[in-house]
């Protein structure tokens, strides 16, 4: 499908199937705007070249609607098109301005508008105004009022530009080439300069300080032929004299100061402020439309009621064309995938079952807007799977979703069907099994005086029937670890199949029972914890960080009299620890009483235990002061140590370090000279601390200065 078939498809389904009430309005405004331009222009001039633009669209739009797919040639046209709706305010540029104008004149200036103008043109003029009179630079300056000064504007050069001091300085700047002409200001905007205004055929004088008189010049008599043929105010800037002078109606005032300028300004402008020679108002702009478009004769013609007609018909075509390729450019339809939507399963058969749960969410991939996409998500989808009237067996079905929304359309589902198997559901009663997992850890102080017992003892299990089939146990396991007493316990129950593995999909009634296991402590034996006991001093600079005997418990049988004097621990033989210059580990005998043995957990004797004597180096720390001992001099070069001796903070093994006190050679400070080849050279050198191993040392200073001689 080609960019313009697309276009046409997802509009005529995703946009105007689902249309707003806001969006009507849009397209409503478009098909008013456009009937309002070709009601214009069907009889100018250009109507002939909207008729060559009209007929191509149809062209382009039939080419591509109904030949296949070309890719350069289709992207080729909807570029075109994208253009022409571009460049179709440009082409009919004068008709638009035409139609502006129209509607300025006929609705007039509001008196807020006139009034924002009052408070700041007359200071920006009158500013430039002084500074061209103080350097006697000649101007002229023409303010539009009511009679247009169109024609005057096209003599000279469009600027359109807002009016400030600076800008009207430059202009009539004698460097400037347009200096020579006129500028015409309307309302607050500069729309021209270089004007040419018609010259009285006044002859005009100015009366000097003395008696005589001096003939005006060309500006003068320009600036007095406009105010005689428009209601213009002008203002004039002698280039000889510097006067300043202002003309309206044909009424030269000269010789003005700064004052008499600003109030000759708000003059102009105040009238409009308080009677307003046109006030802007719907009811002004309905009529100027229906007088200047919908133009019925008296006994309207077929001929005319078809031309009326026809415009009506191709501004709604155009207003819809227009609006869906907008549409398409600025919320444009593509595809996205939503994933994680509920999946529900509904009107299950009644007495039957799924054997396997399915999907709970699924995916789906849609075609919509990109504003719809951003206010959708898996929530905005509805995927139901209704099971109604199926039988027991295996069923594929597909997944149907239903969007929530508007402007959706679902293109794939994914999965696009599922398995659902059906089975009747079964019921059946067995008994509880009590399982003992680790009987055999049990203390051999302790023993179970009968078997466990659970309570209620059967129970019902129902579900799918091969699933139920397959039960074979319903087992309820309780833990014997560290039990020293009877237990009673609610544990949980699980169904089994013949391999021992856990069997789901089924519910047991009850879930759970109260197991009871009774255990009793045997007369002859008692549980105690096992103590190291060490002797001897450790060797100096060392210290016993830690001392584990493993197992750390037995279980003692023997007489009950002597069991009864233990409190708690049995004792190790003594451990010599004189000679441990390290972790020390040893297998030795409890102490016990010849009539008494010790059990491990399974029971067996216990002979020996192995005791871990933990022994670390002490650590400390020592200070020394040591010579900085240069080397690798230059040849015939000798040089000098500041500070020739440092302080060594040394730290590690108290052992090490009390060697290092006995034998001070152990460290020594060097400095490598080879940097400094010339004399009178220093440079400042890191000392390098010669010392055993599992020395840590800190100099101070850290830094010496080493001197050539």
């Amino acid at each position: 499908m080609n960019p313009l078939q697309s276009l046409y498809t997802n509009s005529a389904f995703l946009r105007l199937s689902t249309i707003t009430w806001l969006e009507s309005a849009d397209i409503l405004l478009l098909v008013v705007t456009f009937y309002i331009f070709l009601s214009l222009v069907h009889r100018s001039q250009v109507a002939f070249l909207l008729r060559g633009i009209v007929v191509l669209g149809i062209i382009i739009f039939s080419i591509a609607i109904f030949l296949p797919p070309l890719l350069v040639f289709d992207w080729m046209l909807f570029a075109l098109l994208g253009t022409i709706a571009v460049t179709m305010p440009i082409i009919f540029q004068p008709e638009l301005r035409h139609l502006l104008e129209q509607m300025g004149r006929a609705t007039g200036m509001t008196p807020t508008f006139r009034k924002a103008i009052a408070e700041t043109i007359p200071s920006r003029v009158v500013r430039a105004v002084e500074h061209m009179s103080s350097k006697r630079t000649g101007a002229l300056i023409a303010f539009e009022a009511k009679d247009s000064l169109q024609a005057i504007t096209k003599t000279g050069v469009e600027i359109d530009s807002t009016v400030t001091s600076e800008l009207l300085q430059a202009i009539f700047y004698p460097g400037n080439p347009l200096h020579d002409g006129g500028v015409i200001i309307l309302n607050d905007r500069m729309v021209a300069a270089g004007c040419v205004f018609p010259l009285t055929q006044r002859q005009l004088y100015a009366h000097l300080s003395g008696s005589g008189q001096r003939r005006l010049g060309t500006r003068h008599r320009a600036s007095v032929g406009l105010s005689e043929a428009t209601d213009a105010l002008v203002i004039v800037v002698s280039e000889e004299t510097g006067h300043i002078s202002a003309v309206r109606n044909g009424q030269l005032y000269s010789s003005l100061d700064s004052a008499s300028l600003r109030e000759h300004l708000l003059k102009f402008y105040e009238p409009n402020i308080v009677q307003p020679t046109a006030m802007l108002s719907p009811r002004r702009i309905l009529n100027w439309l229906k007088q200047s478009i919908w133009r019925w004769p008296k006994f309207p013609s077929f001929q005319a009621m078809l031309m009326n007609f026809g415009i009506l018909s191709f501004s709604i075509l155009l207003s819809i064309g227009l609006w869906t390729l907008v549409s398409d450019r600025t919320n444009p339809i593509a595809e996205y995938e939503i994933a994680d939507i509920a999946l529900h399963i509904e009107n299950i058969p009644p007495g039957t079952t799924l054997m396997q749960p399915p999907p709970t969410v699924v995916a789906v991939r849609v075609q919509t807007t990109l504003n719809t996409r951003n206010d959708i998500d898996a929530s905005s989808f509805q995927a139901t799977v209704s099971l109604a009237n199926l039988k027991p067996g295996l069923h594929h079905l597909p997944i149907p979703i239903k969007p929530l929304v508007s402007r959706v359309r679902v293109l794939a589902v994914k999965p696009q069907a599922l398995d659902f198997e059906l089975a009747t559901i079964v019921s059946k009663t067995m008994n509880v099994t009590v399982n003992l997992p680790d009987q055999d850890n049990l203390s051999p102080a302790y023993r179970i005086t009968s078997p466990p017992t659970a309570n209620p003892l059967a129970v019902q299990i129902t579900g799918p029937a091969p699933i139920v089939t397959e039960i074979t146990q319903v087992e309820a396991t309780i833990s014997l670890a560290s039990a020293s007493a009877s237990l009673r316990e609610v544990r949980p129950l699980r169904a089994l199949d013949n391999g021992g593995h856990e069997v789901k999909g089924v519910t047991i009634t009850p879930n759970q029972t109260e197991i009871s296991v009774m255990v009793e402590r045997r007369l002859n034996t008692i549980e105690v914890g096992v103590l190291g006991v060490t002797t001897g001093t450790l060797p100096a600079g060392y210290w016993l960080s830690g001392l584990s005997v493993t197992p750390g418990s037995v279980t003692l049988q023997g007489n009950t009299e002597q069991l009864a004097k233990i409190n708690g621990f049995v004792d190790t033989l003594p451990i010599d620890l004189s000679q441990a210059f390290g972790d020390l580990k040893v297998k030795i005998p409890l102490d016990l009483a010849a009539n008494i043995q010790a059990l491990d957990s399974n029971g067996n004797t216990v002979k020996t235990v192995t005791v871990l004597a933990e022994v670390a180096v002490r650590k400390g720390d020592l200070v020394v002061t040591r010579r900085v001992e240069p080397f690798a001099v230059k040849a015939g070069l000798q040089v000098t140590v500041e500070p020739s001796r440092i302080d060594l903070l040394l730290s590690g093994p108290l052992p090490i370090l009390k060697k290092i006190e006995l034998n001070p050679a152990l460290v020594k400070v060097t400095v490598n000279a080879s940097t400094v080849i010339t004399p009178e050279q220093s440079v400042d050198l890191n000392p390098t601390i010669i010392m055993p191993p599992d020395i840590q040392a800190q100099p101070a200073p850290a830094l010496v200065r080493v001197t050539g001689r």
